[in-house]
């Protein structure tokens, strides 16, 4: 993904009209601290989104205001303030009609831009391998798809088809507290299977384990940090 690429994290999520972070946001914001705590050269930018419900002034404040919860979450994990800055949109600019529900949930989003990479200014053409925002989670010694994972399948499956040179990589994670090595292909194989269905080439699907993503990404979520068994897709060019 190129430097200065607009990054949507799909599991951030604030108490209504708050800027005060649920705690369905930690696992979301915990893959964005390792992703700067291991790429250290990295500057980030954090982008607050609202809807147009209420008044256009209201809805700035609040957009800068959760943008800057999700940075007081970094700076108290650890990362240096000098490395984040943000800014709120308000309700400016939509990505989606305010007109459906799904519509205005779509439009309040938190994103992130990378700024700076090892002295490489956002201008320049450069590339990262990213692994956010879209990820699985399952329950502990299942396989099952959770049904708060299907949000994050139809948005990797509209990247997928918008972007049709863009590549995936898949990698399962194991919870912490999970010895049956078998689920992590069962879990891969169902997500295989989910994306064929939406008429994903499965060519454009690549697998990869742990070993290998700490190679091609230091962003490589500890096993011994991960509670809740996931599937990650990494996205590249």
């Amino acid at each position: 993904m190129k430097l200065g690429s607009k990054i949507i994290l799909n599991n951030v999520f604030y108490e209504t009209g708050s800027s005060e972070l649920t705690d369905k946001s930690n696992i979301e914001l915990k893959n964005l601290y390792y992703l700067l705590d291991n790429y250290k050269d990295i500057k980030i930018k954090i982008i607050g989104h609202t809807d147009d419900v209420g008044k256009a002034e209201s809805n700035q404040i609040l957009s800068e205001s959760r943008a800057k919860s999700v940075v007081t979450y970094l700076t108290n994990k650890g990362i240096e303030r000098s490395r984040l800055s943000s800014v709120g949109l308000g309700e400016t600019l939509p990505i989606a009609t305010n007109e459906t529900k799904n519509g205005t949930e779509m439009n309040r989003r938190t994103e992130f831009e990378i700024t700076e990479m090892e002295g490489i200014s956002a201008s320049k053409k450069a590339e990262v391998f990213v692994s956010m925002p879209y990820e699985v989670v399952f329950d502990v010694n299942k396989s099952e798809i959770l049904p708060e994972a299907n949000n994050n399948l139809i948005k990797l499956v509209r990247v997928l088809k918008s972007t049709p040179k863009i590549k995936i990589f898949l990698g399962s994670y194991l919870a912490k507290s999970e010895s049956d090595l078998t689920l992590s292909t069962t879990r891969i194989a169902i997500i295989q299977k989910y994306l064929f269905s939406k008429g994903i080439n499965l060519n454009r699907l690549n697998l990869i384990d742990n070993s290998i993503i700490e190679e091609i990404n230091n962003a490589a979520i500890p096993r011994d940090n991960i509670e809740t068994p996931l599937v990650k897709f990494y996205l590249s060019k």
